[in-house]
């Protein structure tokens, strides 16, 4: 029984993978080595490296509570209530969606323009949820100044709190406000999103712990799931100051409407970046300049 004391780590484990496997989980040794790290403050690896190591009776029966939540499809993210994004931490919760390292290929895009374009390079962050994007960039770039934006208060609070956490508040303006209707355009370098763009037809087919555990208006656009792109391409046209440069994450499939979508509206250099499984994930181009 797993709450014996002097319980040996490697028997807990092993019994974390053998009850999540009998409960769906898709990758229980991965979720059984962090959990049991987490319940002894040590990395996933490390307690089961010590071959004598043991848990505590609390040490066990947290260990089984957290078993026993994720064998409920709760997330780990939220269990623990954070989340590696671009080798940082960061906090989450049911108000933002989990950030996922397809969202990396967007940081990595808008941390090589903001490299490029000199000193004190000012972005927004539209539907900014955790702040994941803002804050990594605002990390990356000590120079740059943010302007992150969420429909949803309870979202920004979170995303003020990663803020905090890694020392970027004093470059981070949050503001709650349904996408830029709340901001004075023609003055960003950049702007970045990552909204809304599964349809809504698709929801039922995602994961449990995605439909369970994270909030279905940062999820859902509409019957197509382009629809929160068409409202930031036109945006981004007032946003922009001529030669910026507008950057969205997009779902499986939509690459090519998005594209299409800024030359409509007048952008230059439209490119499809690809993400790491070579799906089409991001869409970016430069406002056309006078």
């Amino acid at each position: 029984m797993v709450t014996e004391s002097g319980l040996p780590a490697r028997e807990a484990f092993r019994w974390g993978i053998r009850a999540m496997k009998e409960a769906g989980i898709k990758d229980p040794t991965l979720d059984a080595a962090v959990l049991l790290g987490h319940v002894c403050g040590k990395g996933p690896g490390e307690i089961l490296i010590a071959g004598k190591s043991t848990l505590r009776p609390e040490e066990a029966e947290l260990y089984v509570d957290l078993i026993g939540r994720r064998c409920n499809r709760e997330p780990v993210s939220i269990i623990l209530g954070c989340k590696e994004f671009y080798s940082m931490d960061m906090v989450v919760n049911r108000d933002v969606l989990t950030p996922r390292p397809e969202t990396e290929v967007l940081v990595r895009e808008a941390d090589s323009f903001l490299k490029s374009c000199g000193q004190n390079p000012l972005v927004a962050d539209l539907g900014t949820g955790s702040g994941a994007v803002a804050v990594t960039l605002a990390v990356l770039n000590e120079s740059a100044m943010f302007v992150a934006v969420d429909i949803n208060r309870r979202a920004v609070d979170v995303a003020r709190k990663n803020a905090r956490n890694h020392k970027v508040d004093d470059r981070i303006i949050f503001i709650v406000s349904d996408m830029a209707c709340a901001i004075e355009g023609g003055k960003f370098d950049m702007v970045v999103s990552n909204p809304p763009y599964i349809p809504m037809d698709d929801y039922g087919a995602l994961p449990p712990e995605v439909r369970l555990a994270e909030p279905a208006h940062a999820l859902l656009a509409g019957p197509l799931g382009t629809e929160f792109h068409h409202v930031i391409i036109e945006q981004g046209v007032e946003m922009l100051r001529p030669g910026g440069v507008l950057m969205v994450e997009v779902g499986s499939g939509q690459h090519l409407e998005v594209a299409e979508l800024f030359d409509l509206y007048g952008y230059r250099d439209v490119e499809i970046v690809p993400d790491l499984s070579n799906m089409q994930r991001v869409v970016k181009g430069t406002l056309l300049d006078g």
